[in-house]
């Protein structure tokens, strides 16, 4: 599994995620990628490890697949 610091430099972005980038993928949850970040950088006592890995193997690969479909 990654380690926190790992997921919280990935899950940076979204936070600088412009609002006309943002519309072009309707059905991302921009919100709460950046609250996971946030959660992950500011209350690393309070992360649940089991959400995160339920994210990062449930969640990640439809983002993935999101983002792969919009740059083909």
């Amino acid at each position: 599994m990654p380690s926190c610091a790992a997921l919280k430099l990935s899950a940076k972005p979204p936070s600088r995620v412009s609002q006309q980038t943002q519309d072009l993928f309707p059905g991302l949850p921009f919100r709460s990628m950046r609250g996971m970040r946030n959660i992950i950088a500011h209350d690393y006592g309070e992360v649940d490890l089991e959400q995160v890995w339920k994210t990062a193997s449930g969640d990640l690969p439809h983002l993935i697949h999101a983002l792969e479909q919009f740059f083909e």
